[in-house]
């Protein structure tokens, strides 16, 4: 943009001079351009009421207006030119607008407009909108028109804008649909640029990291705003579950609708569980996952009571401490079944055990993946697949998994459990590099294929396919 760039500074340039005499010399005629000359004028109306040298005896009315004169200064005021004034400001906004034009050059129309205006018309134009894709810009997300990215926000204007998404305003408040798609997308957008660390809240921003700003403790204190937005907690309940001995009871919870996800949130249950007979039984579990697995070895029909407890953990090395976020009753019903097969029917289906012939590990150093894309468009999107894993080198065990997965879903995250360090293969492995002769078998769990979301049937069956050799980046997860 070196030539554009050149132009551009000229015209700017020449606006800022053009304009700006300009905007001066009839801001000048304004306020000094209309003398008295000799006249004696009504201050309100201008009309002449006679000479100064001989004025007109005090007080006097002026039989235009009215405005009654008490004193000689008043009628030798200068005349103010409004409209000369306005036209005065008009081409004093068109020089200062000349004056932006390189910075418009790189970054658009839109960066004209205020950060804080920004944030309050943002419920105009969604987060998805222009103003929404200006703040991911100046939160340093996206790049510039010029392709640069560059991130201008300080940590006081994303204190603000915390602030603002808390408290909502006249066009979205907390936690509506306008609120939603507007300031609570907004939060999501400020994942990744803010660090909580020892009570303080560190910024960063862009694909490269950004020296802290001061104001640590303004942006914590706008967090805590966040921590008190209403909760809308989902509880998803079954209505029918086996005995809870071999299959803890899942009570789901949705927190994605609202809050940001650069909180880790806690959560706790304590409940009281009762059978028709009589019979109860009370207890407590922790979520993870967003999941509670609650043990209740009741039959019948059971009725669930408690109180859910969320709250999101702050690090601090002095004095850890966490910072409630929600906190309310629930009750449920369901009713004791006597295996996985009363709840979800099985599958059993060669063609799918055929298709599962095609499917890909595929690791990194943390999550080891599976790749079912080899299952897409065959009929299956309504399968829940939960199986157990088991990685063989030459037909020695090698590692212990389980895995789950729906139908419609492309990939799914391997939970391995255990790991012969000792086997000679260990070292390649580590390496990234799959030596011959290893396979991984994948063994129907349906105590697994319960927990899978939106499923109508679980695959019933037991397949074995080998790992593709390769080198760095290939298919074996490996502990780190």
């Amino acid at each position: 943009m070196g030539a554009s760039l050149q132009l551009i500074d000229v015209l700017s340039w020449s606006m800022v001079i053009v304009f700006g005499l300009a905007a001066a010399v009839l801001a000048w005629l304004a306020i000094f351009g209309d003398k008295p000359r000799g006249k004696a004028r009504c201050p309100k109306c201008w009309y002449e009421l006679g000479r100064l040298d001989a004025p007109p005896a005090l007080p006097v009315t002026c039989p235009e207006c009215g405005t009654k004169v008490q004193a000689l200064g008043q009628l030798t005021r200068r005349r103010f030119g409004p409209w000369t004034m306005l036209a005065a400001c008009f081409i004093a906004g068109v020089a200062w607008l000349g004056w932006k034009l390189p910075e418009v050059d790189e970054r658009g129309w839109l960066w004209l407009v205020p950060d804080r205006i920004v944030f309050e018309l943002l419920p105009i134009t969604g987060a998805r909108g222009p103003l929404g894709d200006e703040l991911q810009r100046r939160l340093g997300k996206s790049p510039w028109p010029s392709a640069t990215i560059e991130r201008t926000l300080t940590a006081d204007d994303v204190a603000a804008l915390l602030r603002r998404a808390a408290r909502g305003n006249v066009f979205a408040r907390p936690i509506t649909n306008a609120w939603r798609q507007s300031f609570g997308d907004a939060l999501r957008d400020v994942h990744g640029v803010l660090t909580e660390n020892d009570g303080r809240v560190s910024f960063e921003a862009g694909f490269r990291p950004v020296a802290p700003d001061d104001g640590g403790e303004e942006l914590a204190e706008a967090m805590r705003e966040v921590d008190r937005i209403p909760a809308d907690v989902v509880l998803a309940t079954p209505a029918r579950w086996p005995r809870a001995e071999t299959t803890p009871l899942c009570v789901r919870l949705d927190i994605e609708g609202w809050w940001p996800h650069w909180y880790h949130v806690d959560g706790a249950v304590e409940f009281v569980a009762r059978n028709e007979r009589g019979e109860s039984v009370q207890g407590s579990a922790a979520m993870e996952n967003k999941e509670l697995l609650l043990t209740i070895p009741l039959d019948g029909v059971v009725d669930v009571s408690g109180r859910v407890s969320l709250w999101r953990s702050v690090y601090d090395r002095v004095s850890p401490r966490t910072h409630d976020l929600y906190s309310h009753p629930f009750t449920f019903r369901y009713e004791v079944v006597a295996s996985v097969d009363d709840v979800i029917p099985p599958l059993v289906d060669p063609r799918l055990d055929q298709a599962m012939q095609g499917l890909v590990l595929s690791t990194s150093a943390v999550h080891p993946m599976l790749d079912a894309s080899a299952l897409e468009n065959m009929g299956f999107d309504d399968v829940a697949f939960g199986a157990d894993v088991v990685i063989r080198s030459s037909g020695v065990e090698f590692a212990v998994g389980r895995v789950r997965w729906h139908g419609a879903a492309k990939l799914a995250d391997i939970r391995i459990e255990r790991v012969h360090t000792l086997a000679p293969e260990f070292g390649k492995v580590e390496r990234g590099i799959t030596p011959p002769g290893m396979t991984i078998t994948l063994t129907s769990n349906p105590s697994e294929a319960i927990y899978v979301v939106g499923a109508k049937r679980y695959w019933s069956g037991e397949v074995t396919f080998p790992l593709t050799p390769g080198g760095r980046g290939s298919d074996i997860p490996y502990p780190r």
